[in-house]
């Protein structure tokens, strides 16, 4: 009786050691979500003290995502042989050096490395936290719960940023733009700290083999999940890069929200829409939420072209509520899927794979509005993008209302 009452005292303390370990991953992971977008409400001021354009402020989103790319594509994998909280403190040692260079930015060239540099934080946490909560998780959790938590502290860390981002600059006097990336130096220090004391969960081989440079890569087992996230996912992930990089511009002109604590928190509304939408909808089955979030997809991204053509502040904010909801929807499971089908081995490089997709749904959008607003204006460009983005989601809602096939020939993976 005494040995029992040993075992369960044991198996109570690993699992709050577990879920503290997991809570503390967390914390870091949407700290560094938070860092990324909290620029976000700064770009107009960034614009006056440096005099470029909209097409920049968009140059400057991309060149984040560049950073997200490379990380991805990268470095995938390494946390599948150097451990899960190496990569994690370099990750957050990359994000310690954009937020430094944003401290002393006094030109575009830093601002651009700046970013960069928060895209590889973010590019190599991703992946690489979400597969690290899942292994840390208590056995009672369920594989799929973990991986459905990252998700949502991604996005809601996503909303966090230029919230605070812009609450600080509206409202402390004192050098705004130096103080907000003081605070978040000070948060990432302790974040670094925090990291360190969580439990490894990878058996590293000796020697040590640094990998082969990632490529894409869907096991067979992963290949249907992968399939019913990606497209949903891309079109989810264009439209929140609409708000991330246009999105304070377009409320201060031409609909005459000039406050930057407002536009900080359009953007927070937008994010937090898509993570309160996979905190509420947990017990929903994943066929039926994702085609409900490609519906609202499809509702948001229209409506934002017509909020536009209105010139309505307010529809445009409640239209990216809506279509933030349908892209926390379709993302929620779909990564939490990918993640748990596939092998243990190949977890990490899988999920990656998926965020490398996403992210280019991020990207390239962007960087179309700013290069095409220059010669049909901000506000005319979003209305088509949006339009283009109602599409894509009503082709994903198709996709993933029809089903695919599965492969008649299995195949370790697929690459790219």
């Amino acid at each position: 009786m005494h040995n029992l009452s040993t075992l369960e005292a044991a198996w109570k303390h690993r699992s709050r050691r577990s879920v503290g370990a997991v809570i503390t991953v967390a914390g870091a992971y949407l700290l560094i979500m938070a860092g990324t977008t909290l620029p976000t409400p700064l770009y107009p001021i960034y614009r006056e003290e440096f005099g470029f354009s909209v097409f920049i402020v968009t140059v400057i989103f991309a060149t984040y995502v560049l950073g997200v790319l490379v990380a991805l594509f990268g470095v995938g994998r390494w946390s599948d042989v150097f451990g899960r909280k190496p990569m994690l403190v370099a990750a957050l040692g990359s994000a310690l050096i954009s937020t430094v260079l944003f401290l002393v930015a006094d030109d575009l060239a830093v601002l651009l490395i700046a970013r960069f540099f928060a895209g590889l934080s973010s590019g190599i946490f991703v992946g690489t936290a979400t597969v690290h909560m899942v292994e840390l998780a208590p056995e009672k959790w369920k594989p799929s719960s973990a991986s459905f938590l990252a998700t949502a502290v991604n996005v809601f860390g996503l909303g966090v940023g230029p919230l605070f981002g812009g609450l600080v600059v509206q409202f402390i006097d004192f050098e705004p733009l130096r103080t907000v990336f003081w605070i978040l130096l000070g948060l990432q220090v302790l974040a670094v700290l925090a990291i360190l004391t969580v439990p490894e969960t990878v058996t590293r081989e000796k020697p040590l083999r640094i990998p082969k440079f990632h490529r894409l890569t869907v096991p067979v087992a992963a290949r249907p999940a992968f399939r019913r996230a990606v497209l949903p996912g891309v079109v989810g992930f264009a439209m929140l890069g609409l708000y991330g990089a246009v999105a304070p511009s377009l409320l201060s002109d031409p609909m005459g929200i000039d406050s930057v604590a407002i536009q900080g928190a359009a953007v927070f509304a937008v994010f937090a829409g898509s993570a309160v939408m996979q905190l509420a909808t947990g017990a929903v089955p994943e066929r039926t939420l994702i085609l409900i979030g490609c519906l609202l997809l499809l509702i948001g991204c229209a409506s934002i072209s017509a909020a536009i053509l209105g010139n309505s502040a307010a529809g445009f904010i409640i239209a990216g509520v809506v279509g933030g909801a349908g892209q926390g929807a379709t993302m929620s499971k779909g990564v939490a899927q990918v993640a748990t089908a596939a092998p243990a081995d190949e977890r990490a490089a899988t999920t990656s794979t998926l965020f490398f997709c996403f992210y280019l749904g991020l990207a390239f959008p962007a960087i179309g509005i700013g290069a095409a607003a220059l010669e049909w204006g901000l506000p005319h460009t979003t209305e088509v993008f949006g339009l283009l983005c109602a599409a894509g989601a009503a082709a994903a809602l198709a996709v993933n209302y029809f089903g695919t096939r599965e492969p008649r020939h299995p195949m370790a993976s697929v690459e790219q």
